[in-house]
């Protein structure tokens, strides 16, 4: 805590002093908004780059997979790697490469090449544990 009852997080090695922390809030929350990339090597030897989603792009993504009580529709859950790519795959310049017309390739795309950009997707998106109980259901 600073002098004036602030909370302060730890400075990190070579910064001289805590840096006062600051909490979410109406005001700031635009700072939040801003997309995060990721770029990587595909198993193909080409690179990849993706983009996080937005909170109503991934309310978009989740509820494709439910039927209208919020249950998960095995019939769909199939198209879960594809969409989760044709979503997130950007150029350079953060323009979506891939639109629901390009499903039925994406479907098409090798299991290896699909799950690598899958995962680090789901890593950006923050997509975790609801999406791992949809794949225990799909199990049983």
């Amino acid at each position: 805590m600073t002098a004036q009852g602030q909370p302060t997080y730890d400075a990190p090695d070579g910064e001289a002093e805590p840096k006062p922390v600051e909490f979410l809030s109406r005001e700031n929350v635009e700072k939040t908004a801003q997309r995060t990339y990721d770029e990587f090597p595909l198993p193909n030897g080409m690179r990849c780059r993706i983009q996080s989603l937005s909170e109503l792009e991934y309310a978009k993504f989740e509820t494709r997979f439910c039927d209208s009580k919020g249950q998960p529709r095995n019939d769909r859950l199939k198209d879960m790697r594809p969409l989760l790519v044709m979503m997130t795959v950007v150029d350079e310049n953060g323009g979506l490469r891939f639109g629901p017309e390009d499903l039925d390739y994406l479907r098409a795309m090798s299991a290896p090449l699909s799950m690598c950009i899958y995962a680090r997707a789901r890593k950006l998106c923050g997509i975790g544990e609801e999406e791992e109980e949809i794949d225990d259901l799909k199990k049983s």
